[in-house]
Order: structure tokens, then C-alpha cells, then sequence
């Protein structure tokens, strides 16, 4: 077992800050850091965890071992209505992060960045060397939200001798989503509780969804390691395709889907057919994912429609 270790969580109030709350604190002495401390203590209550909860004013008044920074802006109706608080959002959590690594030598940070920070069409997977594609003069809309984590990144990358890895997030799915997002999962989610059917666009996609047990596996591996300056891709076991899927989840919950030929992919990122990762640099800091995307998508599913009916 490794040492138990002082971690606070900076935007435990989202998607990611609830899972990793939900699965570190077992293990190490947690405090959940909110613009609303009130919302993380009931989480933290509702979920049976032992935490402690503070506002993100009060981030210097105490010693950690380890931030993990999971706040930005996730949903991509929000993304796509407000492109210019991508920038804000992100800027804004990075100062409060490095401000705190400054006051506290002996800190690592653990920044959640994005794959969109690839700053690509993903017609194919993510892979080591890969360049980035930007047209300074022509920034599409769907182009902000990945330069602005790649900014950050490229920020970290400066300080040399800081202790800090960003996890690009590809795609996360777990009980503990937000079930007014915007997101795919979420739809299909709600066509099952509402027993509507899903219309979709004839084009197949590919995600890779980490398991929330993983994903805490991996964030434990970045605290535990030899301190590094470097950002890792993260990954599940395999990825899934949409319909291979969609037709999962019409034979396990009766998902009714039909498909709209003339329906285009939009996102707020793009459309991404191949959006994951070949890259395994994460395994070198002892990372190996147990469960496959369309694993994850079935058991945290089964569990959030269990609690929600």
C-alpha cells in the first residue's frame, strides 16, 4: 500500500473532482477545495466519505503533499456558448495551482488537461509525436478549448523544475456525471430513463472512456512517482465505437436509437472520429487500465440508472 498522502482537490464540485473524491479518500487524508464548499459536503455526505471541505479563498492556508487541479469548463453547450471563458477558466485555475506550488516547493500538481489539447481533427488516434495544426490567422470556434489547455501545458512545461504531470482526459463516464450535460452518454442516459429514442448521425465515432477506479489509479501513480515535468495521455483498456455502443445499450436497457442520415456531427471541440490515444506513456509510471471503455459505460450506468429509478 502506498504512503497516505495529504491531497487537495481543486474543483471537487465537478465531474472529475466527485470521482476522484469518491475514490482516493480511503486512502489519503483529502480536502475537497469549491467555489461551493456547501455542494462538496453534500457529495461527500450522500456518498459516505470522509473529507474535508474548504473554499478555494482558503487553498493557502494549508499543506498538501499533492493538488490535483480539476477545474475548467467540461460541459460543451457551455464551451460552445462562451469560447473566451475556456481561456478565463483555465488561466484563472492555473495561477491559483502554480501560485500555491510557488508558496509550497515540496508540492506536485496534477492538472487535468484535455486531448483536445492535441489541437486536432483526430481523423486519426492521438499518437507520440504528433504535431499540432493551427492556423493562427483562421481559429476555428471549435479550436479554443484545446489551444487554451495547451497553453497551460505549454506553461508547465516551462517551469522545469516543478513537479507536474497533466493527465490529457480524453473521455470520462461514471455515476457521478452531470446529468444536464451535454455529452453523448448523457443523452443515451436519459432516452433509457425516458424510454425516447436517441436520434443519431449516420458517422461512427471511436472514445475512450477510463474507468473511474483507473483513473484514480493513475492519479495515485503521479503522486507516488519520482517527480517528473512531463503530460501523459490517459486511456482505458480499449476504446468503443457509437454504435457498437448504442447496440450494447439497446440489447442490455432497451436503448431506442434511429439513425438521421442527414443529421452532421457537431461538437464543441469537433467532431473527432478517432478521438483517443495509442500513446502509453502513462505506463511508465506504473498505469495499467483494468477495464475497457464499453465496461465502464455498462457498470457505471447500471449504477446510475439503479440509483435514478
Amino acid at each position: 500500500m502506498s504512503e497516505r498522502r495529504s491531497i487537495g482537490i481543486l474543483g471537487a464540485t465537478g465531474h472529475v473532482g466527485k470521482v476522484l473524491a469518491a475514490g482516493l479518500s480511503a486512502d489519503h487524508e483529502m480536502t475537497l477545495y469549491a467555489r461551493r464548499p456547501e455542494v462538496a459536503s453534500a457529495f461527500a455526505k450522500a456518498r459516505g466519505i470522509r473529507v474535508a471541505v474548504a473554499s478555494l479563498n482558503s487553498l493557502g492556508e494549508a499543506r498538501h503533499d499533492a493538488l490535483v487541479n480539476c477545474i475548467g469548463v467540461g460541459d460543451p453547450v457551455a464551451v460552445r456558448a462562451n469560447p473566451a471563458l475556456v481561456y478565463e477558466v483555465t488561466c484563472w485555475a492555473d495561477g491559483l495551482a502554480l501560485g500555491y506550488l510557488d508558496a509550497n516547493p515540496g508540492c506536485r500538481l496534477v492538472n487535468f488537461s484535455s486531448g483536445a489539447a492535441y489541437c486536432s481533427e483526430f481523423e486519426v488516434p492521438a499518437h507520440d509525436g504528433m504535431a499540432v495544426s493551427l492556423e493562427a490567422a483562421a481559429l476555428r470556434p471549435d479550436q479554443h478549448y484545446g489551444l487554451a489547455k495547451l497553453a497551460s501545458e505549454g506553461r508547465h512545461r516551462a517551469l522545469r523544475d516543478a513537479a507536474i504531470i497533466d493527465l490529457r482526459l480524453f473521455s470520462l463516464f461514471s455515476r457521478d456525471v452531470d446529468s444536464s450535460a451535454g455529452f453523448l452518454m448523457n443523452e443515451v442516459l436519459r432516452c433509457v430513463l425516458r424510454g425516447t429514442t436517441l436520434v443519431t448521425g449516420p458517422v461512427d465515432h471511436i472514445r475512450d472512456y477510463v474507468a473511474p477506479a483507473d483513473l484514480c489509479s493513475l492519479v495515485g501513480a503521479c503522486i507516488e512517482c519520482a517527480p517528473v515535468n512531463e503530460a501523459v495521455d490517459v486511456y482505458s483498456a480499449a476504446p468503443v465505437g457509437k454504435f457498437e455502443m448504442l447496440d450494447a445499450f439497446r440489447d442490455l436497457f432497451n436503448l431506442a436509437y434511429t439513425v438521421d442520415d442527414v443529421q452532421a456531427a457537431s461538437g464543441a471541440t469537433g467532431s473527432k472520429p478517432a478521438y483517443f490515444s495509442g500513446s502509453r506513456g502513462a505506463g511508465a509510471l506504473g498505469y495499467v487500465p483494468t477495464r475497457t471503455s464499453l465496461e465502464t459505460l455498462i457498470e457505471e450506468s447500471e449504477a446510475l440508472l439503479k440509483t435514478t429509478r
